[in-house]
């Protein structure tokens, strides 16, 4: 399918906008942002319970070698 624009600079705006907004329905885009987002907040999940499990051993191990209850 072939589009028709008003002149260069018509052409040069709606291929801009293609670049820098590719999805053709409003949809799609949210779809796009929503696994983005997801995956952020996952991420930032996965090291938090990594530093949290870190610091857990730590003292763990500490109290371990100084005899304590451990």
């Amino acid at each position: 399918m072939q589009a028709r624009y008003c002149d260069y600079d018509c052409y040069r705006q709606q291929a801009t906008m293609g670049i820098f907004w590719p999805y053709r329905s409003s949809l799609e885009a949210i779809t796009v942002l929503t696994a983005i987002s997801a995956w952020s907040v996952m991420m930032q999940m996965g090291a938090l319970s990594r530093s949290l499990t870190e610091a857990y051993l730590r003292a763990h191990d500490l109290l371990t070698t100084e005899g304590g209850d451990g």
